[in-house]
């Protein structure tokens, strides 16, 4: 958990990635992916097909920000370095997305 989210986002270090960050956040999905995908972030994001209800991609981040009805899913992938994991930088970013997307399966 971090700090001052008031128990929305649990972060874990693994063995492939300094940290992981999921955040959930019921009620926050349809004003968020309206925000991003309005251009009024200070980084930008690419649609990310196929999460969710929709999504956004934020390359610079590596993270993803989804939606399923109004549930934001927000992950964030720190100290990712491609040439260790051994995946294309498309793989992780899929890897990505899907996480979001088992989340919300779990999530009548």
């Amino acid at each position: 958990e971090i700090p001052g989210d008031n128990g929305s986002t649990c972060s874990f270090t693994t063995a492939d990635f300094a940290s992981v960050s999921v955040t959930l956040r019921p009620g926050m999905g349809k004003t968020s992916l309206a925000i991003w995908k309005s251009g009024k972030m200070p980084v930008s994001g690419v649609a990310e097909p196929g999460v969710g209800d929709e999504a956004v991609w934020v390359d610079g981040l590596h993270e993803v920000v989804a939606r399923k009805n109004d549930l934001l899913c927000d992950i964030q992938v720190s100290g990712l370095d491609r040439n260790a994991s051994g995946a294309s930088h498309a793989d992780q970013r899929r890897g990505v997305g899907a996480l979001c997307n088992k989340i919300f399966a779990a999530v009548p």
